[in-house]
């Protein structure tokens, strides 16, 4: 059996997430106050978060839209401020692009782009995110065949339609995949429950939460190419790329 395809998380697997998100929020909510001064004495960032985690509370389904869920709640927000519906939606559309542009300015972990680039040389390299960054706006979709994003899907992560979905896409079985991330639940225990090799991506070296362990474990993504070497060593010699 040959590993043939890695899936990779990409938000705190290849990069931090957290900093870039409250950037971009702050950004956006900056752009907003400027273009809707009304909106400054009824809203804040936190209260536009508050309004999304209410969302999820009410429709636990929002949460695999997250996109979608910003529009909507960005819009109820601008509608509660006086705005008529069609300028509300325009202006969250705006905002929306706006908070998409500093959402992908993003910092690489040490090392990532260089392990992308060595790993593609040998393998199929595809993203399943739960999240709604564009490899190609972050100018890595070279390294990448394909995305999967959960928000596409009917069910994102920690369900199993994006994972089947990259084995269908890619063509191969379970055992010929490894997937690469950081979440124990939404990316290792969710893989291993489709019966795909994990490398668990733990930067904190926390100890393992769930119930089966992650085929391998490493504490920074320059340590991957030698675990996704030593899971081939044990399942087999993988096959290039370009016999795929």
């Amino acid at each position: 059996m040959s590993i043939r395809l890695l899936t990779f998380d990409l938000d705190d697997t290849l990069w931090e997430l957290g900093p870039v998100l409250q950037r971009a929020e702050n950004v956006t909510w900056q752009w907003l106050a400027q273009h809707v001064p009304e909106l400054i004495s009824r809203e804040s960032v936190e209260s536009l978060r508050a309004r999304r985690q209410q969302r999820m509370q009410e429709d636990p389904a929002a949460a695999h839209h997250i996109t979608r869920l910003r529009l909507t709640t960005v819009t109820e927000a601008l509608i509660d401020a006086g705005l008529d519906g069609q300028r509300a939606e325009r202006i969250a559309i705006e905002a929306l692009e706006v908070f998409l542009e500093a959402r992908h300015q993003i910092e690489l972990f040490d090392q990532a782009e260089a392990v992308l680039e060595a790993l593609a040389g040998e393998y199929r390299l595809a993203a399943i995110t739960n999240g709604n960054a564009r490899l190609e706006r972050l100018g890595l979709d070279h390294y990448f065949d394909f995305c999967i994003w959960g928000e596409e899907q009917r069910r994102a992560k920690p369900h199993a339609d994006p994972f089947e979905a990259a084995l269908a896409r890619a063509g191969c079985r379970a055992a010929e995949a490894i997937h690469i991330g950081d979440h124990w639940e939404h990316d290792i225990d969710a893989a291993q429950r489709v019966g795909m090799h994990t490398v668990w991506v733990n930067r904190s070296g926390a100890s393992w939460p769930g119930r089966k362990p992650p085929t391998a474990a490493i504490t920074s993504v320059a340590e991957l190419p030698q675990a996704v070497a030593t899971i081939v060593t044990a399942n087999g010699v993988s096959r290039w790329r370009s016999s795929d």
